[in-house]
């Protein structure tokens, strides 16, 4: 299994390495900021730390975690 970490900085170089990884580690901050490319890759499963931040359905952190695994 191949992991990736989307980290603050330049994140253009690490979406290259995250395309190839099996699993992606970051932040909601970062998701959220980075959503239009983040979105475009096929996710298998998303594993959510600290949920409360995708609690209400109606926040915008829930719409796009939605998106992205629909």
């Amino acid at each position: 299994m191949a992991a990736g970490c989307h980290y603050s900085g330049d994140r253009s170089a690490h979406h290259a390495a995250t395309d190839e990884a099996d699993a992606v580690v970051t932040s909601y901050a970062l998701f959220r900021r980075d959503f239009e490319q983040m979105r475009t890759r096929q996710w298998d499963s998303v594993v959510l730390d600290e949920a409360q931040f995708v609690k209400n359905h109606q926040s915008l952190a829930y719409q796009q975690i939605r998106q992205t695994t629909l």
